[in-house]
């Protein structure tokens, strides 16, 4: 079964920001991609893609949607969080360029991590490593907030999200 990548901006069905040719696009003009990777089947790269969609979508952005009602059968008109309320231009609601290149890089650490065999929610867990006489330490989490953004995503998402630590915000 072809996997179905949506990206009507404000559509109730979206599922995607950035389409599957507009990945093949960026991945052919940013460094260090594998071409394990770039070269993927289109429904290996769409789950990448869709995948990368739902983890950016569980952050809080500024504004609201730019479609906030509610259709005939009960469902939010517009099913992802771009546009925003802010993003929109005479034409209608848009999505940022940085949303679209947080996208690509989000599916693109899913796709290193898959390939790799790491698992996604423990990475970075590993402190240090002995052979000799086996010694294993593990890094204490407990007390860092949890991302599962890609760096790269995270910057991109920045002007985006609706708080931003380590960033002030200046007024006159």
């Amino acid at each position: 079964m072809a996997i179905t990548v949506d990206t009507t901006i404000g559509g109730a069905e979206a599922n995607s920001y950035v389409t599957v040719q507009e990945f093949k696009d960026y991945m052919a003009v940013r460094s260090n991609v594998p071409a394990t990777i770039s070269g993927a089947a289109n429904d290996t790269l769409a789950k990448w893609l869709l995948q990368a969609c739902r983890e950016i979508d569980l952050h809080a952005f500024k504004g609201t949607k730019y479609l906030t009602g509610i259709d005939a059968d009960g469902n939010p008109e517009q099913a992802l969080e771009f546009p925003r309320n802010y993003t929109y231009s005479t034409n209608g609601g848009y999505i940022p360029q940085n949303v679209k290149y947080a996208q690509c890089e989000q599916a693109l650490e899913i796709a290193r991590l898959e390939a790799s065999g790491q698992d996604r929610e423990d990475r970075d867990v590993l402190q240090s490593f002995s052979r000799g006489g086996v010694s294993v330490s593990f890094r204490d989490r407990s007390s860092e907030q949890k991302s599962i953004l890609a760096e790269k995503a995270k910057y991109y998402l920045l002007p985006h999200l609706a708080s931003s630590a380590g960033t002030v915000k200046l007024a006159r």
